[in-house]
């Protein structure tokens, strides 16, 4: 405020802050600090020609030329000091996220029954995996808290548990096919869901793996399921949506 009314006295394009009824210029409104300032003429400008470039020269002088004796001080957010304070941040954000890496926090969030990692720590809020499906719905994948479908739309939530149909609650890996079904990797085998209905996918149909850590579809409508130490090929029917084989 006092540049402002310092600028304004000077005769410099300003609008001036308006004094309250106490004598002040700030006042106080429904707990938040206002102030009331004139309205200053004008209108923005997308391109500029030289003249109108050199006359913001002129006016971005005179501006420091008349407020280069005030006084007054606060504390600049991207002083030395500040940048110093967020580079420490940042350092410190990446040697956290450098450990995941190293192994130390997959440990820290793992299952018992999930090969090469030993702790037990449940973390159902921790996401391994997400998708965003076709219809711009977002299926999240948790650490033992099942799969979480978010509509974009309406901003609504959906939990899918065992309960409710799925093989595990370790939600690893997420997948459309071509047909527009999700396909989904946990702890103890894959499902297929088309919206509807849970189809289960184990070592009994032919994979060789309970462990499903990642899922790629292919043009040739081919699902490639990464498993524990092995891969597995599904040729899918484009028509149906169906499994045609598993190799």
């Amino acid at each position: 405020i006092s540049v402002m009314k310092n600028l304004f006295d000077n005769k410099f394009p300003s609008p001036e802050p308006m004094i309250n009824k106490n004598g002040n210029y700030i006042s106080e409104s429904s707990g938040k600090k206002a102030a009331v300032v004139s309205f200053l003429e004008g209108s923005a400008k997308k391109n500029l020609n030289p003249l109108e470039c050199f006359n913001v020269g002129v006016s971005t002088a005179q501006l420091h030329a008349i407020t280069k004796n005030i006084k007054s001080r606060r504390e600049n957010k991207l002083s030395i000091n500040s940048w110093r304070n967020l580079y420490e941040k940042v350092k410190k954000a990446n040697k956290d996220i450098m450990s995941m890496f190293k192994g130390e926090h997959h440990t820290a969030q793992a299952s018992p029954s999930i090969p090469n990692i030993q702790s037990s720590d449940y973390k159902p809020n921790y996401i391994v995996s997400m998708f965003l499906d076709k219809k711009n719905r977002l299926w999240i994948g948790t650490w033992g808290g099942g799969l979480s479908l978010l509509d974009t739309k309406n901003f609504t939530f959906r939990n899918f548990t065992t309960q409710d149909g799925l093989p595990g609650n370790f939600i690893l890996a997420l997948e459309e096919d071509h047909s527009g079904k999700l396909w989904i990797g946990t702890n103890n085998g894959l499902r297929q869901f088309d919206g509807k209905v849970f189809n289960n996918f184990s070592r009994i149909n032919g994979l060789e793996s309970k462990f499903i850590f990642s899922l790629e579809a292919s043009r040739d409508h081919s699902l490639w399921i990464g498993g524990n130490r092995v891969l597995t090929r599904i040729i899918i029917d484009p028509s149906s949506g169906n499994p045609l084989n598993i190799q």
